[in-house]
Formats: C-alpha cells, structure tokens, sequence
C-alpha cells in the first residue's frame, strides 16, 4: 500500500466515525485531521480515567453504605430483642 493510499484509507475510515455535527473535523483542512483525531482521542481517554475514577468512588462509598445498613440493622435487632423482653 502506498502512503497516498494509506493516507485516502486513514480519511475514510476515521471519517465513518466523525459525526456529522463535528465541525471541528468536517470544516478544517485534511492537514489538520491528525491532530484533531489525537486530541479527540486524548479526550475520550481523560474521560475514560474520569469514569473510572467515579466509578470506584461510588463503588467504596455504596460499600460503606451497605456496611452502614447493616449496622443500622443489628441496632434494630437488638432494640426488638430488648422491646420483646418488656411487658407491656
């Protein structure tokens, strides 16, 4: 293959995913489209991290969460078994 078709190849295959609302893309220069294939990949990878990072905050504060629960219902069982004790 040679770099020209490389090139055409490179255009049309990165140009299937571009939606056709960005600007960014379908109104530069074809000079300009690597750069703005990086920084659009770059971009999805800091949102990747950002996910993920989200993602095992939620996931350690659910776990305290649920640990909390079960705390809160040990504490029930308790105050049943000592409510069950008086007379009423």
């Amino acid at each position: 293959m040679t770099d020209a078709e490389r090139l055409k190849a490179y255009d049309e295959e990165i140009s299937k995913e571009m939606p056709l609302d960005f600007k960014d893309w379908w109104e530069n220069s074809k000079e300009e489209w690597p750069l703005i294939a990086r920084l659009v990949i770059e971009n999805l990878r800091k949102d990747r991290d950002s996910y993920e990072s989200m993602i095992i905050k939620l996931s350690n504060h659910c776990a305290k969460q649920k640990e909390r629960i079960k705390e809160l219902e040990q504490e029930i069982e308790c105050h049943i078994e000592e409510l069950a004790g008086e007379d009423w």
